[in-house]
């Protein structure tokens, strides 16, 4: 994972990700190598909004089979350190080793994320 700021209101985020798997199955072996490429551009509309798209390909390479994801997403900035988004997936798919979240499956989702250490754990007490 990369994230790149290209401008003061803007930031691009790359991924790619490969696995190679192997199971065996009533005696026979199975193997396979999958791969994931994604990018994720937001831009900032002030102080605690932004929006953002994403798009990403999931390629199977013994299967020879493409997934794709595509969607669009309005975030939010509660308090320092949080981050939440609400957006809406118009392609997609479900990889487990990929995705934990399942943000890149079709339709709705909402994400949020929180960041923990010492110092903002103890500004989130106060």
């Amino acid at each position: 994972n990369a994230n790149i700021r290209t401008s003061p209101n803007n930031q691009l985020a790359l991924q790619y990700a490969v696995k190679f798997n192997t199971e065996t199955i009533d005696g026979m072996e199975f193997d396979g190598v999958t791969d994931l490429i994604g990018i994720e551009d937001r831009y900032s509309m002030g102080s605690n909004w932004d929006i953002g798209g994403q798009m990403g390909v999931l390629h199977s390479y013994n299967s020879k089979t493409f997934d794709y994801s595509l969607g669009l997403s309005l975030g939010y900035t509660p308090f320092a350190n949080a981050w939440m988004s609400f957006g809406y997936n118009f392609a997609g798919f479900e990889d487990q080793d990929f995705d934990g979240g399942s943000y890149r499956a079709s339709g709705p989702f909402i994400k949020f994320r929180l960041k923990m250490d010492q110092s903002s754990l103890r500004q989130l007490l106060k």
